[in-house]
């Protein structure tokens, strides 16, 4: 895996990537982390987040978080895909990364990273209460889907998204009142 990853070559880096996940050692924990942040090859970067998902949460999840500040969005967007498969508990200052990662972000790739942080709500503060403030905004069925995936959606907020005028915000908030 390692000689993969240390390839030239791009598609190489991705298959070296994908087997270091499962060798599970600091070196591969490190060389993941470095594929991630700095390949430039966007191929290989992803699976070197989607890797790291094999790990521990407490040694992953600092080298993901500091991904949400990358400049290329998609993997901001796997580095938020990637720590919502850990529960949560080394996560505590992810809702401040969020808040800046979704400032600079419009559409699908927003609704996502909403989506997503819902997984994470229950174990990480702040997660709900920024969700919920998104629910009003462009990202609203984002946040709407975050907060039903969370399980804690609001009633103030499924009320107002059950009278907006967008059919699946209406649905949305019509399920978390049920």
């Amino acid at each position: 895996g390692l000689e993969l990853a240390r390839s030239s070559e791009g598609p190489l880096r991705v298959e070296g990537a994908y087997v270091l996940g499962y060798v599970q050692s600091q070196t591969s924990l490190e060389v993941l982390g470095a594929l991630a942040g700095h390949d430039p090859f966007l191929p290989a970067a992803l699976q070197a987040q989607k890797s790291l998902t094999y790990s521990p949460e407490p040694q992953a999840a600092p080298i993901l978080m500091e991904l949400l500040d990358d400049p290329r969005p998609a993997v901001a967007l796997c580095a938020v895909r990637a720590l919502s498969h850990f529960p949560g508990e080394s996560q505590a200052a992810l809702a401040p990364r969020l808040t800046r990662l979704m400032a600079c972000l419009t559409g699908d790739e927003l609704r996502a990273v909403l989506r997503n942080a819902g997984r994470l709500a229950p174990a990480v503060p702040g997660i709900t209460g920024l969700l919920a403030s998104a629910a009003d905004g462009p990202g609203a069925i984002g946040a709407l889907e975050g907060l039903c995936r969370a399980g804690e959606v609001p009633e103030e907020v499924a009320n107002r998204a059950m009278s907006s005028a967008d059919p699946a915000a209406a649905a949305l908030g019509a399920e978390a009142l049920l």
